[in-house]
């Protein structure tokens, strides 16, 4: 009988773009893999093994999978969550990076919700399919294992959702453990943080009991100002219980690692915000569910 692996399904949700949710997942998703040895027990040759995770994207913009190489305009025919979405069948999941495996967004989920509206439960799809055997696209890592199922497979799953409380966000709730919420620390990014905290709170009320915010986590901050200092203030007030330890600050090394191709732990991992992102991913490490 295959090992229960997963840990935690962890959803960034903000309902406003450009707040770092897709490159906190990128960084998170390489951080777990570069910090990770040491936390998920040994392998069947008896050593420290690293986590394996899974990306679901589910943002029409489709940056996630661009950042970790997916190429949508050579990828027509290749099945997507959207594909698995609308039509009830397993998620494709493709080996991105040792370790790392992606099911890709499509720039057609920006028309997915009248497909969804079909269904008996709409908030309830992506649930249903992360429940189902994985497909595995290419290589055959997981089938070698003896694994097709997302507990057995993956130690975290992390999913992308677009910038918007949507119906495909509301299915990300259904389907999470915890919520992230990237939070800029400007006026119109933090406005939203109740919302976002209410919209958790009607799905542990109606579909998901265990669903739990396992933090706000202040991004792209500017120290030096006045400002930034307030919205910290504000955000330790009002959201104590659930504000991150670490958080990033803005770094242009971030940019320039993007445009790359690479993470910023393979570009500079050493630069401020690489040393910010190892921080927030050994606080989740060190927190996490046992």
């Amino acid at each position: 009988m295959a090992e229960t692996r997963l840990k935690e399904i962890l959803a960034f949700v903000n309902h406003k773009g450009g707040v770092g949710k897709t490159t906190t997942v990128q960084s998170l998703a390489t951080g777990l893999r570069r910090f990770g040895k040491g936390y998920f027990g040994k392998g069947a040759d008896g050593k420290e093994r690293k986590p394996r995770i899974l990306l679901v994207d589910l943002d029409p913009q489709v940056s996630l999978s661009f950042l970790f190489g997916w190429d949508q305009v050579n990828s027509d025919n290749k099945p997507t969550t959207y594909d698995a979405l609308i039509n009830q069948t397993s998620l494709p999941v493709y080996k991105m990076q040792e370790g790392i495996y992606l099911a890709p967004a499509s720039q057609k989920m920006v028309s997915i919700e009248p497909f969804l509206n079909q269904m008996a439960v709409p908030r309830k799809a992506l649930r249903k399919i992360l429940l189902k055997p994985l497909q595995e696209m290419q290589g055959a890592e997981l089938a070698d294992e003896g694994v097709s199922s997302i507990l057995d497979a993956f130690d975290y799953v992390l999913i992308d959702c677009p910038p918007a409380m949507s119906l495909l966000t509301y299915n990300a709730l259904a389907a999470a453990s915890s919520v992230v919420i990237p939070v800029q620390l400007e006026v119109l990014a933090t406005k939203g943080i109740a919302e976002i905290t209410n919209a958790v709170i009607e799905t542990r009320e109606d579909l998901n009991e265990d669903l739990d915010i396992r933090g706000l986590l202040e991004v792209m901050s500017n120290d030096q100002t006045k400002a930034t200092r307030q919205f910290k203030e504000y955000l330790s007030k009002k959201f104590d219980d659930y504000v991150f330890d670490s958080y990033t600050r803005r770094d242009t090394k971030m940019v320039e690692a993007q445009a790359m191709g690479t993470d910023i732990f393979t570009y500079a991992p050493y630069c401020r915000v690489g040393q910010d992102y190892e921080r927030f991913t050994k606080e989740i490490l060190e927190s996490m569910p046992q």
